[in-house]
């Protein structure tokens, strides 16, 4: 069950990139992972060769995102399609962030920025205790409640 739970966790964070990253235009699916799941799938329900697939296209997805945008957004626009045709719930609720997580994520992230990284590091300690993550990225971190 934890693996499982981990599992859906990787997959509503590689979808949440996605959308961050889309910034709500319309996006085509990559139409090689859309037909090599429809193989796998035609496959006799070949479902362990189609998730692999799907953890395979998260993989590829984040490692364009981190390149470059564009890259990456046919590759989760597949995973979004991928998700729904396993009947996954692919967008779940936004968590609420409690005053005081937020009030920590903002001072890491002042403290990042101020290049205090000592501090930005002993913050993220704090927040992890408190069962949160932070994603860095060019554009600042990302907070994101940790999978339980």
């Amino acid at each position: 069950i934890g693996d499982a739970s981990r599992a859906l966790a990787r997959i509503d964070v590689a979808i949440e990139r996605y959308k961050d990253a889309r910034k709500a235009q319309s996006v085509d699916a990559d139409a090689a992972v859309i037909g090599a799941f429809r193989e796998a799938m035609d496959n006799d329900l070949d479902t362990p060769a189609a998730v692999s697939l799907l953890f395979k296209t998260i993989n590829r997805m984040n490692s364009a995102l981190d390149r470059t945008i564009d890259g990456g957004l046919g590759l989760g626009a597949a995973i979004v399609s991928i998700v729904a045709a396993l009947g996954l719930e692919a967008y779940r609720d936004e968590p609420v962030i409690p005053a005081e997580v937020a009030d920590l994520f903002q001072r890491r992230e002042a403290a990042r920025s101020s290049r205090d990284f000592a501090l930005a590091d002993a913050l993220r300690g704090e927040l992890e205790e408190l069962g949160w993550i932070i994603e860095d990225g060019k554009a600042g971190g990302t907070l994101r409640r940790r999978a339980t």
